[in-house]
């Protein structure tokens, strides 16, 4: 029975294909395509081709063209109508073909299906399409690293065994077109290969290929070309070390200048905490043209950075900045002085100078003097004869001799809250010289809610004042002069911070 539903299916389809093409069994000799050849330097198509001879067959009269549409659906679309005495033709793909026919692909980056029929005009009688062939296409990809280009192609379809003229495909020769315009075959390939690499090739150069597929008759077809301008990236000349700082969570951000004609874009960024020690990743970054990176770690002292740029292929450093020194500022509070410490900047490759800024509560921000010591690490100020109203706070910033455009560190800003220190004489004499002198204490900073008592011997209270720049001047409560002697003071007073203070003592008067 299958062998019944076979032969049906078989004599249906063959008589089908009869009346379908007339053409078959009646019309002229179906042709074949010699070659699809793209002119290498022009992109100009070539289509050749020929038909074999048969006496009981109609003669030709024309060859119809075609290219084969894949997509949507396959589909064969003519383009071209020539006479039976062309049997090869040149075109033109922008100016013959694409105004015309849009869908068509360009032969120049891809590869297209041509094929060909003849024609018979009376009685009107089509032969079978050609087999059809398909240019070659090539490309190249560059291993900047490897210093290769690879070259890849679509092997050249059409030249089968089976199909006239018998001849079929041999080889690949790969073609190198040098900028004199001179060719040198630099390798030749087999049928089954489409892949060609070029080793050791010359950096900042031009290279231009294209294939050229052979029959063992030597007839030819040729590829478009293919070039490739072989280059590693720029490495930069330069990164510097701009400037640092600190943001308002207290994270160091550094500032890198690169040079701009670099097209690395593979950098790390390395931090230490001694310049003299190794320095760790702190992070890997693709970065184009100068740059602001910020360590994401709290360190909580000065810390060192610097930046680095790899090679494309990762096996090597190409450049490395300057050492950038985050400035660390500490505070130490030592009655009416502030002592300020940080660690000297680093690797300008010039002597730093410091600028010590201070602001007072609400107060604008003023320099309060310049360190032209690159070796300094220290500064006092003596708050002594200030009038405090609210913190005191303070940042040092470093800067080049030079004064270089733009190149800075700013440190961290640390401040303190005003907290009275205390100093009471043990002893005074009133109206030394005619000075009226007066028995007091003194403060670091102005206390709140402050009382002042001076006792004599006994007890007896004879001076009271909450005026902190009020004082004892030596005169009892009736006017006057106490005697000479020991006497007791008491003081309370409370903080800025609000913590009551108490203090009892002893002191002696001491007549001129």
């Amino acid at each position: 029975m299958k062998s019944i539903r076979f032969l049906k299916t078989y004599l249906i389809f063959l008589s089908f294909l009869c009346f379908g093409l007339n053409i078959s069994a009646q019309g002229p000799n179906r042709p074949y395509l010699e070659k699809v050849s793209i002119h290498p330097t022009t992109g100009d198509i070539t289509i050749a081709w020929d038909t074999l001879s048969a006496p009981e067959r109609p003669a030709v009269d024309e060859f119809i063209l075609y290219w084969y549409e894949a997509k949507p659906s396959p589909n064969y679309i003519p383009f071209d109508t020539v006479s039976k005495t062309v049997l090869s033709k040149t075109y033109d793909y922008v100016n013959d073909l694409k105004m015309k026919y849009p869908g068509m692909p360009d032969p120049r980056t891809t590869s297209v299906g041509f094929s060909v029929t003849a024609l018979h005009k009376t009685p009107e009688s089509i032969s079978l399409q050609s087999v059809r062939h398909y240019n070659i296409q090539v490309s190249n990809t560059y291993d900047s690293c490897r210093s290769e280009i690879q070259l890849n192609w679509f092997r050249y379809q059409g030249w089968e065994t089976n199909n006239p003229p018998n001849h079929p495909l041999r080889v690949y020769e790969v073609i190198r077109i040098h900028s004199d315009g001179s060719e040198e075959i630099i390798d030749i390939r087999g049928s089954q290969d489409t892949v060609f690499i070029l080793r050791n090739v010359a950096d900042r150069d031009i290279f231009t290929f294209y294939i050229k597929a052979k029959r063992n008759d030597e007839e030819f077809a040729t590829s478009y070309i293919t070039t490739r301008i072989t280059g590693m990236p720029i490495e930069p000349a330069f990164i510097t070390a701009e400037s640092t700082q600190y943001n308002s969570a207290g994270l160091a951000e550094i500032s890198f200048k690169i040079d701009p004609s670099a097209e690395t874009y593979s950098y790390q960024f390395l931090g230490s905490s001694r310049p003299e020690y190794a320095f760790v990743p702190l992070g890997d970054f693709n970065i184009y043209g100068d740059t602001v990176l910020t360590d994401i770690q709290f360190r909580g002292k000065t810390y060192y950075y610097r930046l680095e740029a790899w090679h494309i292929c990762k096996n090597r450093i190409t450049a490395t900045s300057n050492t950038a020194t985050a400035l660390w500022l500490t505070l130490k509070q030592e009655g009416p002085v502030n002592l300020l410490q940080w660690d000297p900047y680093q690797d300008w490759s010039e002597d730093a100078q410091y600028e010590v800024f201070r602001k007072i509560g609400n107060a604008d921000s003023a320099v309060i003097t310049t360190i032209f010591d690159p070796s300094a690490t220290a500064y006092q100020d003596d708050l002594s004869n200030e009038l405090i109203d609210g913190d005191v706070c303070y940042w040092i910033t470093a800067t080049p001799v030079s004064g270089s455009s733009g190149r800075s560190a700013i440190s961290n800003m640390v401040c303190i809250k005003p907290e009275s220190n205390i100093w009471i004489p043990q002893a005074f004499t009133p109206n030394v010289a005619g000075i009226n002198s007066e028995f007091k204490p003194f403060f670091s900073y102005p206390p709140k809610e402050y009382v002042f008592y001076v006792y004599d011997r006994n007890g007896a209270k004879v001076f009271e004042t909450k005026d902190i720049n009020a004082g004892w001047n030596g005169q009892l409560a009736n006017g006057k002069p106490a005697s000479e002697g020991v006497y007791v003071f008491y003081l309370k007073f409370r903080t800025e911070l609000g913590r009551l203070v108490e203090k009892r003592g002893t002191f002696s008067l001491i007549l001129p």
